[in-house]
């Protein structure tokens, strides 16, 4: 197994890839990765070159996000340079230039635990494919099953939807569901929500006659359907398919230095302008 990767990814991809950097270190590979390796104070690109010059394998989260990145394309074409081996993680299938496309390749679209054990034999040996997928549409059994469960879901909702809110939210989830784009923190809400919504709609419309049943089978049924989705939502599956909005956010490092009296520091935070947000949260953490 090589000594060191490099991964280059576009941050719409940043969930996934938070999973394959936990993986990888945990098989005893060295990663580089941007936000995981780069040192503060020094200048970012030639880290990331001096990255790319050290690995051993260079993998490439391939994606429409990455596809259009010029930071991305900037790191592949110095790793074609130095002639670097290289792995296409395909994330989505998408078109590809001429260079990448006699590259080695792994299909992460389903299975991630099966492809991760393709992943480690190929950096251990070279597999010989065929052309790497550029068209079509794969996901997992995990992907499906949440799928199915967010149309139950909008199913038992019809008689919330006087909230606005929450058909607003739940109508497109499904669809966003496939597309990794939907806003989970948003549809948490919704669906923590959901069954006093409908308990309360039943309370009140269950005086009408012939309503009875029509407000009280979703209502009983929302306490099972809404935390099942809400558990599927959350799931490693579903982090591994997501982009960023459509993720759980992944835990802090839980580590605490042993100082008995810590004294603050000065410090400075270098970022991208996409990242302006987090770099304002931890300043003023």
């Amino acid at each position: 197994m090589p000594n060191s990767v490099f991964i280059s990814y576009s941050r719409r991809e940043s969930p996934f890839v938070d999973i394959l950097l936990d993986t990888l270190e945990d098989e005893g590979v060295n990663v580089w990765v941007d936000y995981h390796s780069l040192v503060p104070a020094k200048p970012w690109l030639d880290q990331i070159l001096d990255g790319i010059h050290q690995a051993d394998v260079f993998l490439l989260v391939v994606s429409k996000a990455s596809m259009a990145s010029a930071h991305v394309e900037l790191e592949y074409k110095n790793a074609l340079e130095e002639k670097k081996r290289i792995i296409l993680i395909i994330f989505e299938a998408v078109s590809l230039p001429p260079a990448l496309q006699d590259c080695e390749w792994i299909d992460f679209r389903r299975s991630f635990q099966r492809k991760k054990k393709e992943l480690l034999e190929q950096l251990d040996k070279p597999i010989q494919l065929s052309a790497p997928p550029q068209t079509g549409f794969k996901t997992s059994f995990i992907v499906w099953l949440t799928f199915f469960v967010s149309l139950l879901t909008l199913l038992i909702s019809i008689p919330g939807w006087w909230t606005f809110y929450i058909p607003v939210l739940l109508i497109p989830l499904p669809a966003g569901i496939l597309r990794r784009e939907f806003p989970y923190y948003r549809v948490r809400f919704a669906l923590l929500t959901l069954p006093i919504v409908l308990l309360l709609s039943w309370v009140f419309f269950s005086t009408y006659p012939g309503l009875y049943n029509f407000f009280a089978v979703p209502s009983v049924a929302s306490f099972l359907i809404s935390p099942l989705l809400l558990l599927l939502l959350s799931s490693k599956g579903m982090r591994l398919w997501g982009k960023p909005i459509a993720s759980a956010p992944r835990f802090a490092n839980p580590y605490q230095p042993e100082v008995d009296t810590p004294e603050p520091v000065p410090f400075f935070i270098d970022h991208a302008p996409a990242d302006k947000k987090y770099a304002d949260a931890i300043s003023e953490n």
